[in-house]
Order: C-alpha cells, then sequence, then structure tokens
C-alpha cells in the first residue's frame, strides 16, 4: 500500500506494531492482533466512526472460536476466550489442548489468529466503505455486573471470565 499510495501509508514502519505482541511484549493485556486492527481502523476511518467498527471487532474476538485459519496441520482444538485478553485468551486454549505457552502448536494458534483478525477488520473495513456495515455481535458477561455497577465500573469485556460469576462473588 505504501508503494502504490505513498503517504500517510508510506509513513507506517512494520515493525510499529511489534510491541503489541503477547498482549503488549508479554504483560497479557488485549490482544496484540486487536491492537495492530484497531490501529488500521483508526488509520482509514474517520474518529467519529470507529467506534462502532472496533466495538463490533473487540465483541466479535470475544466470542470467536479461534482459531480458524491453521497454517500448518498440527492438530489442536479451537477455544472461545469470552474475554479480549491475551493470557485469558492463550490461557484458555493451553488449558483446552494441553500443551505449554512455548508450544509449536501456540505459536500456530496465535498466528492463526492474527491472521483471523487482520481478515475480520478487512471485511469490517470493507463493509464500512461500501456503506453496508452493520454490526452483529454485542459484549457478553456484562449485564449481571453493570445492573449493580453501571456507575462505578468501565469495560465492555466479559467480566465472569475473571471475577465469577454475580452469585459466586456477592453474597446479596
Amino acid at each position: 500500500m505504501a508503494q502504490e499510495h505513498g503517504a500517510p501509508y508510506s509513513y507506517i514502519p512494520p515493525q510499529m506494531y511489534n510491541n503489541a505482541k503477547g498482549g503488549i511484549v508479554g504483560w497479557g493485556t488485549t490482544c496484540g492482533t486487536l491492537i495492530s486492527a484497531i490501529g488500521f481502523i483508526g488509520l482509514f476511518v474517520p474518529l467519529e466512526e470507529q467506534g462502532p467498527i472496533v466495538n463490533e471487532l473487540m465483541a466479535w474476538y470475544q466470542q470467536a472460536s479461534f482459531p480458524y485459519y491453521k497454517p500448518s496441520d498440527l492438530e489442536f482444538k479451537q477455544t472461545v476466550a469470552n474475554s479480549t485478553l491475551c493470557h485469558v485468551s492463550v490461557t484458555t486454549f493451553l488449558n483446552e489442548n494441553n500443551v505449554k505457552v512455548n508450544s509449536d502448536e501456540k505459536i500456530e494458534r496465535c498466528g492463526g489468529v492474527s491472521a483471523d483478525v487482520a481478515k475480520y477488520t478487512i471485511e469490517l473495513l470493507n463493509a464500512h466503505f461500501s456503506n453496508k456495515f452493520k454490526a452483529v455481535h454485542s459484549p457478553q458477561g456484562t449485564d449481571d455486573c453493570v445492573s449493580c455497577h453501571s456507575t462505578d465500573i468501565q469495560g465492555k469485556d466479559n467480566c465472569v471470565t475473571c471475577h465469577g460469576e454475580k452469585d459466586d462473588i456477592h453474597d446479596f
């Protein structure tokens, strides 16, 4: 794209998003594929139109059974993270497949997830620019939490994944 269209695309160094891997250099926060994808949404979509597209991407990721794309013939189960956090997504995969964090399966899984997120982001951008964008996913797992904490929490990710069910953590 940089060669074909020039600026501003020629100003973007590819290594700019390398620090997103591992949920920001291994911190396990937001999945690095989402960070990079959201950066590209921000590059192409006007600020006032970005929110619904980013929300769709995040909610889709939370509910997707990853990876759809498998770069090789390694055998492992797809998993749904119910979270956009890298450590939750990867740990769910590791536990379900009984593999270690440095295993070939985990490396391939994350490569597949990267491809899946890139593909879906392109689909979202194409839909947006052809005026066909429609959000089909919504955040899951916050309904019970916001019924009590609506004014003192911030977030759309699945609370239950980390904090447990409402009845498990509250005695009221």
